[in-house]
């Protein structure tokens, strides 16, 4: 019950009613140009600027920001695996039954090798799992793989441009406040 906790009345401790009728006491008057926390009008107007520009940068741009990066490591995924598809296509098209080729063996360094057999390739599944597969199969997930990183790519697009979007919206309320 709020009158048990408050001492009775239903007021708050330190404000009775008046002459025990249960009306409140009268308000007193607020200055002209104050909000009810005290604050001149334009002190308000710049602590809600201040609130939007908060927002935009320690949630917004950052949110941004990630969506962006994760967007760029799908297409440079999807990018590998479209360059895959493109030398499984050129082992089948042109019947080659060894391969010479330059591997990357960390930090960027690259060694020649030789594949005495393409008959069978080893190809990343993900999650650093390697399957070994036929060229035409290696070619049928390819063609899964990149049509999956490109959804994906999609919505981060999607995502990044409601994001933005949401960025515009407060920059344009806080125009709106600024010529207010």
């Amino acid at each position: 019950d709020d009158a048990a906790i408050h001492g009775g009345g239903g007021q708050p401790p330190g404000q009775r009613s008046e002459a025990g009728t249960g009306r409140d006491p009268p308000k007193q008057q607020q200055e002209h140009g104050t909000t009810p926390g005290g604050l001149r009008a334009g002190e308000a107007v710049q602590e809600k600027i201040a609130r939007y520009e908060k927002f935009i940068d320690e949630t917004l741009r950052i949110k941004l920001l990630q969506v962006q990066s994760s967007r760029v490591g799908l297409v440079s995924e999807m990018e590998a695996y479209e360059r895959l598809g493109t030398t499984l296509k050129t082992i089948r098209d042109e019947k080659m039954e060894t391969l010479r080729t330059s591997v990357n063996v960390g930090c960027d360094l690259y060694m020649q090798a030789m594949v005495p057999d393409t008959s069978r390739v080893m190809v990343d599944v993900g999650l650093g799992f390697y399957a070994e597969m036929t060229v035409e199969e290696g070619l049928a997930f390819v063609d899964k793989k990149v049509a999956h990183l490109q959804t994906s790519v999609d919505k981060k697009s999607q995502e990044s441009a409601e994001i933005s979007a949401q960025i515009d919206v407060v920059l344009q309320g806080i125009n709106e406040l600024m010529q207010a």
